[in-house]
């Protein structure tokens, strides 16, 4: 983040990340608003243009790659300082005076000597005529392991106003020395430049090619030129006079049929137009003519655990701007419809339908097909009415939330201990069930290992997950006087891969949502380790954290409770959207 005046001095405070966070959930974001210029992308062995020093050997790597190509690095001596990257000229590569951070991607793969801080320093050389100005930022300390991780630091962009701008990269280790021979990689350098005002209007909505279901649509646009002394909005070539609001309410209906628009944005002495785009209203729906179903006939009874082919005649059924592929099907549930399938061709006039779910028998229930046009405008036709047998415990599948580690009882799921804390079943407070996991520090450390589990590919369908939810409680105490951020960190291998999350530090239970690639998870054996980083000072011996709950969203088969157990249709679907049937 970043201020018209300049860049950031040092890293907020995690308080302001949230705010910045909050406001940006409840606002229109101008993403064009940075670039992330590329000093180094090492995607060949001309290194744009760098020269790495003789104390590390490097190599091309693609299998390790963030993106493209990266370079590996092999540490040639023990020493605990080195020289890395030979210094060069810079000036060129970016807009070094509106510079607000810069961010590079590295792995500490193998070697580096665990327990010791290890770093980058990167310096930079700002020479002004026969004065010179010298000043560095350095990464945060680099995580032995096998992973990738990227590392920001804040520039002050006052700091680059000068004639030639020269930047070089040392290795660091302290205390101590150590690593001969271990393997860096190191991918992406970037440095961080906001983008340069723009009095062009950027079209928002309606969309470019969008059907809309009203003739009175609500214009929008964006434009981050703070200029701007008026905005004309052209509709159908007729010019309106929007003023300085970047949006158009349509006073008048407008006609249903295709449509364009674009904005002219001026401050005076310049003008800027934005691309063309076009729309299309249609607020008709669908005619659905004669269509009529043809099975269910009316007065049967369909049975959980069977496969049925509700089928319908398709005649008459009509719309310019008609969508066919997104017909839905539909039981009544009385109040309220079950959904049988949400996006099909309901022009093939049947569906096979296998019943499973339901939470109990509807006597004289019907089924709906919902025809769509591309406005979102829809028809329907109903069935005659039939019986739905609910069959007891009839299994089917679907995504959901899973709980995979609920820590019921002393086992803890086979979590293990982490070099830095001894783990416990807590009984005192649990968020759900008997107890949870509770981790006491017994070292103090920045990068405190918690738990592990050495494969946790058994216990779920990591291979089609895309989501881990937990949750987790902080003491406010956590960590000595100077702690700004905690940052809970799962790193999951063989691949190697890291989630990472802020830790909110107020003694109450948190949900926390890790979005995850099911592609880490395809080669067994895949281990689980939980990391704690901590930012301007250390966790300390004593601290302790609870976690309960853990779930992933995948892929499984849903157990249907049997009609006794869902006396209230409620607390059947919050038990499924769950996953823990029979918790509270």
């Amino acid at each position: 983040y970043y201020y018209a005046g300049g860049g950031l001095g040092g890293v907020l405070d995690p308080n302001v990340y949230t705010v910045f966070s909050n406001m940006m959930m409840n606002c229109t974001v101008n993403l064009r608003s940075k670039n992330h210029v590329p000093l180094a992308l090492f995607d060949d062995t001309g290194w744009d243009g760098w020269t790495f020093s003789s104390a590390f050997t490097p190599s091309l790597e693609s299998a390790k790659a963030r993106q493209g190509n990266c370079v590996k690095l092999v540490k040639q001596n023990a020493n605990g300082w080195n020289s890395l990257m030979y210094a060069r000229d810079v000036t060129a590569l970016a807009d070094w005076s509106n510079a607000v951070g810069m961010v590079v991607a590295l792995n500490g793969a193998s070697g580096l000597p665990g327990g010791n801080r290890i770093w980058i320093e990167f310096r930079w050389r700002v020479i002004t005529g026969a004065t010179t100005n010298e000043f560095y930022r350095n990464t945060q300390y680099i995580p032995t392991g096998d992973h990738w991780y990227d590392s920001y630091l804040p520039l002050r962009s006052n700091l680059f106003h000068g004639d030639r701008i020269e930047m070089w990269a040392n290795f660091l280790i302290n205390p101590g020395s150590g690593g001969s021979g271990a393997v860096i990689y190191m991918d992406e350098l970037r440095v961080i430049v906001p983008k340069k005002a723009d009095l062009t209007p950027v079209l928002i909505t309606p969309a470019d090619g969008a059907y809309i279901a009203t003739d009175l649509p609500l214009m929008a646009w964006s434009c981050d030129e703070p200029s701007v002394s008026n905005f004309t909005v052209v509709i159908d070539g007729t010019p309106v006079d929007a003023g300085l609001a970047q949006q158009y309410q349509v006073p008048s209906s407008l006609s249903e049929s295709a449509h364009t628009w674009y904005v002219i944005a001026a401050n005076g002495s310049a003008a800027a137009t934005s691309t063309v785009g076009a729309f299309t209203v249609d607020i008709t729906p669908p005619d659905p003519g004669a269509a009529a179903f043809i099975e269910p006939a009316g007065g049967e009874s369909w049975l959980e655990g069977s496969t049925y082919d509700p089928e319908w005649t398709t005649t008459g059924i009509s719309d310019v701007n008609l969508d066919p592929a997104h017909c839905s099907l539909w039981y009544y549930q009385d109040p309220g419809y079950g959904e049988i399938i949400s996006a099909f061709d309901g022009l093939e006039g049947t569906y096979a339908w296998y019943i499973a779910g339901i939470p109990h028998t509807f006597s004289n229930t019907h089924l709906k097909l919902v025809i769509p046009d591309k406005a979102g405008n829809t028809a329907s036709i109903t069935s005659p009415a039939f019986n739905l047998i609910d069959q007891g415990d009839v299994r089917t599948a679907g995504w959901r939330y899973v709980t995979v580690y609920p820590f019921n009882d002393g086992s803890l799921d086979g979590m293990q201990n982490g070099s830095k804390a001894t783990l416990s079943w807590d009984t005192n407070s649990p968020y759900a069930g008997a107890g949870c996991l509770r981790a006491s520090f017994i070292n103090s450390s920045a990068w405190a290992h918690v738990f592990y589990k050495p494969d946790i590919s058994p216990d779920a369908n990591w291979q089609d997950a895309t989501s881990m939810r937990l949750r987790a409680r902080f003491p406010e105490s956590m960590g000595f006087g100077a702690l700004t951020r905690l940052d809970m960190i799962f790193f999951f291998g063989t691949n190697g891969f890291e989630y990472r999350q802020i830790a909110t530090l107020d003694n109450a239970w948190h949900e926390y949502i890790f979005p995850l690639n099911s592609n880490d998870f395809h080669s067994a054996p895949v281990t689980m380790d939980l990391i704690l980083q901590a930012f301007g000072d250390q966790v300390k011996v004593g601290d302790w954290l609870q976690m309960d709950e853990i779930e992933i969203y995948t892929w499984d088969d849903i157990p249907e409770p049997g009609a006794a157990a869902c006396v209230l249709l409620a607390c059947a679907a919050w038990r499924r959207a769950r996953g823990t049937a029979g918790r509270h």
